[in-house]
């Protein structure tokens, strides 16, 4: 698993990230999570115990991803955005900054 943590200013690529590498930045990864090849993940991030979250999707600092939600590939969470423990975030899809999300959100869609 390759995955991008923040350091200081900038995204750093770690390959099998390692549970210290995720405690400097308290970041919390549920158990059973699924964590696809080259995500982001921001400072202070939770991320819950079987959520799924896709290649190449950025997840913002202080964001919270719900037990088992999806996050698609190449989606973006923003920073402190709150899913939901079912909601799925479609492919592509754009969640903004302070972002509450109890429903599914389609591929490619946006919301701010």
């Amino acid at each position: 698993m390759q995955i991008y943590l923040k350091t200081e200013e900038e995204w750093v690529l770690f390959d099998n990230p390692t549970k210290e590498d995720f405690k400097k930045r308290e970041i919390i990864i549920g158990d059973y999570a699924e964590i696809g090849d080259y995500a982001k993940i921001g400072d202070y991030a939770r991320i819950g115990d079987s959520a799924k979250i896709g290649d190449y999707a950025k997840i913002g600092n202080s964001a919270r991803i719900g037990g088992s939600a999806e996050i698609g590939d190449y989606a973006e969470i923003g920073n402190y955005a709150r899913i939901g423990d079912s909601a799925k975030i479609g492919d592509y899809a754009r969640i903004g900054d302070y972002q509450i999300i109890t429903k599914s959100v389609n591929d490619f869609s946006v919301e701010k």
